[in-house]
């Protein structure tokens, strides 16, 4: 759950920002987190801008809503996060196609979550600098792990229960779907200094991604943001699996009934609960969306070497 949009109130919406400062001063930070949906709305965010529909009235009629697919905006943030999820589920199961082409097999994609040492972690996270040089730290630590390759979902904050009141305070992990096996969570310990909760498989990947990114920590320099909120690295890092063409193409829905193609109609107003008035809408055309669609393929994949363990019994 994401705490209440409170733009006039950081510190009541992220307390650890209060609870941090004595800490941040002494550091002179240069990137604040936050999570999504901080900021303010812009203008028609969240209003009906028309109707699709069968035009042979066999479907329930759907609204259509203005969205920014912003992460700051109360009202798009889940827009946007289901959009980025949509584009790193693409990722994973293209990638998934490419490597099997060529022998090589990925099994299922797993959730892990890895908590570095805090002290260290609350300390790096405050700089652009030191942020990349812990991010970098996750992914050697993720593949001393075991895990090959996979994405990564950072979250600066936690939430825990404070006599009844949610409170989301400072407390940097890292989330990662990847693949490949686990070793021992005490040798992990013992090797790294770093903790993981294994999560395993999960129902719906593209779910689970969405979830991540509702919450998931957003650093700005000033009123920039400055960091991805997912990156990828090994088997599926950038320099392994590429985009090998990428285009757009128009996508006409139909309807589920009786197949044909959806309609979209511009209408004032309209009730979610009452299309009694179907006959006065205004019909604009057919219902199009643009849809991108990408290849992948493996560049100097003889030389770039990937090994695929094989799960060991403790990876759930």
């Amino acid at each position: 759950m994401c705490p209440d949009a409170n733009p006039l109130s950081p510190f009541i919406v992220y307390p650890a920002l209060e609870q941090s400062k004595n800490t941040q001063s002494l550091l002179n930070p240069i990137v604040f987190w936050k999570l999504p949906k901080w900021g303010t709305a812009n203008v028609g965010c969240g209003e009906v801008s028309g109707i699709k529909a069968c035009p042979e009235g066999d479907n329930k009629p759907k609204l259509l809503y203005k969205r920014c697919f912003r992460p700051e905006c109360p009202v798009c943030y889940g827009s946007w996060a289901n959009r980025e999820a949509s584009h790193g589920v693409e990722r994973l199961e293209k990638g998934e196609r490419v490597y099997y082409r060529v022998g090589k097999k990925t099994y299922r994609v797993r959730h892990i979550v890895f908590s570095p040492p805090q002290d260290e972690a609350l300390k790096a996270m405050i700089s652009m600098d030191g942020f990349k040089d812990l991010r970098s730290e996750c992914v050697r630590v993720v593949k001393k792990a075991g895990i090959h390759g996979g994405c990564v979902i950072f979250h600066s904050h936690r939430e825990k229960l404070i006599q009844g009141v949610s409170v989301w305070f400072y407390s940097p992990h890292f989330h990662i779907l990847g693949y490949g096996y686990l070793m021992n969570a005490k040798d992990f310990f013992d090797l790294t200094g770093w903790v993981y909760k294994n999560k395993g498989v999960r129902k719906t990947v593209s779910g689970t991604v969405f979830y991540l990114l509702t919450h998931a920590g957003l650093g700005y320099v000033d009123d920039k943001r400055v960091f991805h909120s997912v990156t990828w690295f090994g088997s599926f890092g950038y320099s392994r699996l590429v985009i090998k063409s990428e285009t757009r193409r128009v996508v006409y829905e139909e309807c589920e009934v009786c197949g044909s193609n959806l309609h979209r109609y511009d209408v004032d107003y309209c009730k979610k609960s009452d299309y009694s008035d179907r006959k006065n809408w205004q019909d604009v055309g057919f219902y199009t969306h643009v849809e991108r669609v990408r290849s992948f393929m493996l560049r100097d994949y003889k030389k770039h070497k990937v090994v695929f363990l094989k799960l060991s019994s403790d990876f759930g």
